[in-house]
């Protein structure tokens, strides 16, 4: 059968959508050749992009967001694919045309989180859609009218290549690069930051910190990863102050993936109370490494903690919880460290790559074979 995944970016950025797509299309290759065809194709990328070792490059195409490039793709493989599964809800604008053309292809679409809290157009056309979480399920049910039978939970997996843990010497080093002293308390969190994503929390928690120092006497550190814009850096300045905690935020910036281990090793534990989270791959991140996770209990993070039995779950809109877990928390972080093999063995590469052939076999009218073995 001839499989599409057709992404809107997927090695041309690095947030956490380009992660699902990047382990999606290895799956495919790793899982569905020879026995298939397999072809990725990224509509913002230019498909010379380095694939990084997912699979092979041959797999790979990108239109470089070229309205000819696109309709060349819809006449040539839109028009021969038995199944298209798309990345992202922003592209089911395709979705008609193929449809059209190729009345008996099957569409899948990932559903990620807050791009489908909300009506989306064309999303009837979709044969079916795989969740990031149970809470994403819920809302495309409650706000997309999907049938429950049309979804299936697909939770996000942790990156085969992430880099290894770093060690205590590179995390002492890198603390004292920041300023801090090598026995205080470190709290992180890795995240985009603009006024659009106030809804993760990280203000709040700034905001709490203060009041524990001020009522408590205790300085905690507040470690900030991830792209900001100026606005935000101004009004994340303007929190630090107005919270009394000038000296104890640190807002690091954009860290390559291959510099992110040395920060979640200098960190004592891991806090981003979101509201809006489709599901939270930088929790799963977090616990790979071993650190103790506090998370909101009221959208996909439910599911990167496993219902609680990896991390804390706090009521993101209740100050006292926050404040009553991350001093809990940090009174014996080790207590608190997730369960290693639970970690691997629910948000593993492994896992992800079980469910997926399990999913796709529904729309696979032969069993297929990965060289030799039948599957």
């Amino acid at each position: 059968m001839n499989i599409q995944l057709l992404t809107l970016k997927t090695f041309s950025a690095t947030g956490g959508i380009e992660k699902v797509t990047r382990l999606l299309g290895k799956v495919l290759v790793d899982e569905f050749t020879p026995a298939h065809n397999i072809n990725i194709t990224s509509l913002h990328d230019t498909g010379k992009e380095d694939t990084q070792g997912y699979f092979d490059q041959k797999y790979f195409s990108g239109l470089g967001n070229r309205k000819l490039s696109l309709l060349f793709w819809l006449l040539t493989k839109a028009r021969t694919a038995d199944i298209l599964i798309l990345s992202h809800s922003n592209l089911l604008k395709v979705v008609g045309w193929v449809k059209t053309i190729n009345k008996n292809c099957k569409i899948i679409l990932i559903a990620h989180g807050i791009e489908v809290w909300k009506p989306v157009k064309n999303i009837q056309l979709v044969d079916a859609f795989a969740a990031v979480s149970q809470f994403t399920a819920a809302k495309l049910m409650s706000e997309n009218a999907v049938a429950a039978e049309k979804i299936t939970v697909i939770n996000n997996c942790l990156d085969p290549f992430l880099k290894k843990a770093a060690s205590k010497e590179f995390a002492l080093e890198k603390k004292i690069q920041l300023g801090i002293e090598e026995d205080q308390l470190v709290l992180f969190a890795l995240t985009r930051l603009a006024t659009t994503e106030r809804h993760k929390g990280y203000d709040k928690v700034i905001r709490i910190l203060g009041k524990i120092r001020r009522e408590k006497g205790l300085a905690i550190y507040y470690v900030l990863a991830g792209k900001f814009t100026e606005e935000e850096r101004q009004f994340i300045i303007k929190t630090t102050r107005a919270s009394g905690m000038e000296g104890l935020v640190h807002l690091v910036g954009f860290v390559a993936d291959e510099d992110l281990p040395v920060y979640f090793k200098l960190a004592d534990a891991y806090i981003l109370p979101s509201k809006k989270e489709g599901f939270g791959i930088t929790f799963i991140e977090a616990m790979h490494y071993g650190l103790p996770v506090i998370a909101g209990n009221q959208d996909g993070s439910v599911d990167a903690l496993l219902n609680g039995a990896l991390g804390t779950l706090v009521n993101p809109d209740d100050e006292n919880e926050i404040e009553a877990a991350i001093l809990n928390v940090l009174s014996n972080p080790l207590e608190f460290v997730p369960n290693e093999e639970l970690v691997e063995h629910y948000f593993g590469y492994k896992k992800y790559k079980n469910n997926w052939k399990g999913f796709l076999g529904n729309f696979l009218d032969t069993k297929y074979t990965k060289g030799n073995k039948e599957i």
